[in-house]
């Protein structure tokens, strides 16, 4: 069992099939998604992580500032955040961290000796956590665009794996994007059950066999495009990620 608490996804609830949302059932919103760039960014993520996971779910996550109402921990330091905006507000964040820092392999000792025991080096796998989405933007694109995004930052770094827990209702969901089970499900002493899921970045096969949203991410010219951005030290906004996945792709 991992020793760390709650790195979960606990957010966000599926729609029933478990696919993408329908635009014409969508209300109209201006939303966009970036990187938290400032201090503020961030406490306005560890703000709705608290909203979410304390105020609305009840969990008893420990070191929690309930004084100031946020969620946060050792590994967002040196995370990667990502924020969904809408009309100012932020309505959903995910975040990041790879395993060349000590604070994540202290973390997650397990996901550290699954990665050791392979080629893959330590600054090529990640692990995703902090999911967390306003409820009145579940039946909205926050959700795509958080997955699309933290997909677009692990392409942008070279990463391989991407490792991720999630609760059993959502472990369809995780399946859809292309995660798969690599160990049982693990009892964690907060958020109850959760489903360890592992996503193999560059597996087009296996992406394309699940009809993966991610598949389209892997084509040659949204993966120059990465590249060229990435290579100009260019930290990008996803606002526009959606534009790429209308590429003809061979596939």
């Amino acid at each position: 069992m991992e020793t760390s608490i709650g790195k979960e996804f606990l957010g966000t609830e599926p729609d029933s099939a478990g696919s993408s949302i329908n635009p014409e059932t969508m209300p109209a919103r201006q939303i966009s998604v970036r990187v938290a760039e400032t201090e503020e960014d961030r406490r306005r993520a560890f703000r709705l992580r608290y909203e979410v996971y304390i105020a609305e779910q009840g969990k008893p996550y420990p070191n929690s500032d309930h004084e100031h109402r946020l969620l946060t921990d050792a590994l967002d330091e040196a995370a990667e955040i990502i924020i969904v905006e809408s009309e100012g507000e932020v309505v959903g964040t995910v975040r990041a961290n790879w395993f060349d820092s000590e604070a994540t392999r202290r973390e997650y000792p397990n996901m550290f000796d699954f990665i050791s025991s392979g080629d893959v080096p330590v600054a090529r796998a990640a692990v995703c956590s902090r999911l967390a989405v306003r409820p009145d933007h579940r039946d909205s694109r926050t959700r795509e665009l958080l997955f699309e995004s933290i997909f677009a930052t692990g392409l942008s770094k070279g990463t391989k794996l991407c490792f991720a827990t999630c609760v059993p209702i959502l472990a369809r969901l995780f399946k859809r994007y292309g995660f798969r089970a690599y160990a049982p499900p693990m009892k964690d002493p907060v958020a109850g059950t959760l489903f360890q899921m592992l996503l193999t970045m560059d597996d087009l096969e296996h992406l394309l066999s699940v009809r993966s949203p991610f598949a389209a991410m892997l084509h040659p010219a949204y993966l120059s495009r990465i590249n060229a951005l990435h290579s100009n030290n260019y930290r990008p906004e996803f606002a526009g990620v959606g534009r790429f996945l209308t590429l003809d792709a061979p596939f």
